[in-house]
């Protein structure tokens, strides 16, 4: 007996659309990034593909344009808002630019997005992300107020007191770690 074959599905990719990714990645390869990365880009925001979309943010990094990456990301994020990925790039992306400040509103859109049943990890990793973060006390008051809400929910106030406790201590902030224990 041989194995059913699988149903074969055809892409969306069209002609114009394949000679634009063609023309994009051949600009990457040939040392040109920002030309490729910005028909990526226009690529990714004509058909709302997050894999070019990703495909964007990657060739931003290489270049080592860290403003673009995050406009490809934000882009991502505002095309897809239900994209888990596309708002953890936006959040690494802005930590990597030291722009700790603003990730409040998308940190807490990320655990908003997170499955429940993975929201409790994405907390918990969260003094991780924050790790490299110079100032750590803005670190902890965006994680605070980005927490805010999980606090108050059953399910998740253990795992939300636990990473604000841990910010707390390194922020060697005793008690309050201590009362957030």
């Amino acid at each position: 007996t041989t194995p059913a074959a699988e149903p074969v599905t055809n892409s969306q990719l069209d002609a114009p659309l394949f000679y634009q990714l063609l023309l994009g990645e051949m600009q990457v390869s040939a040392g040109e990034p920002g030309a490729g990365y910005s028909l990526i880009l226009d690529a990714a925001r004509k058909q709302r593909d997050g894999q070019l979309y990703r495909r964007a943010v990657e060739v931003a990094l290489q270049a080592r344009s860290g403003e673009a990456a995050l406009t490809a990301a934000q882009a991502w994020a505002q095309a897809l808002p239900d994209s888990v990925e596309a708002h953890r790039f936006v959040l690494q992306i802005l930590l990597a630019l030291n722009r700790a400040g603003e990730t409040t509103p998308v940190l807490r859109t990320l655990l908003e997005r997170s499955a429940a049943g993975e929201r409790n990890d994405v907390i918990n990793a969260i003094p991780q992300t924050y790790a490299r973060v110079s100032d750590k006390p803005l670190a902890l008051r965006v994680v605070r107020e980005a927490l805010a809400g999980m606090l108050r929910q059953s399910d998740h106030a253990a795992a939300a007191w636990t990473t604000l406790g841990r910010m707390e201590l390194t922020n060697d902030q005793l008690p309050q770690a201590m009362a957030s224990a």
